[in-house]
């Protein structure tokens, strides 16, 4: 199955100028080169699992959100308590909580 490159560009390319941002910085903030970051915009490269978890960050998106598999933005991932290496739960419904 084939992602939709061009969908996840306009996706970073909207988020992008929301915040009135250039290539350039957008492409540092992503650590990756400028014709890469605009390559990546129009769709005719796709961005690395990195650069995806880096920009979804950056955005406070979720990566579902940018790879075009929801048009939900926000995020589905539990905070992680590191000491214990277990998701720290702060949903009240969450299974976690339930006995």
């Amino acid at each position: 199955m084939e992602y939709d490159k061009k969908l996840i560009g306009m996706r970073i390319r909207h988020l992008r100028l929301q915040k009135k941002m250039t290539i350039t910085a957008l492409a540092e903030i992503a650590d990756i080169e400028r014709p890469t970051m605009g390559n990546i915009e129009h769709g005719r490269k796709g961005p690395s699992l990195d650069v995806v978890y880096k920009l979804s960050l950056f955005f406070d998106v979720s990566m579902d959100y940018l790879m075009g598999l929801t048009d939900d933005r926000t995020h589905h991932r539990l905070p992680w308590n590191m000491t214990t290496n277990v998701p720290a739960c702060v949903y009240a419904t969450c299974c976690c909580k339930r006995k």
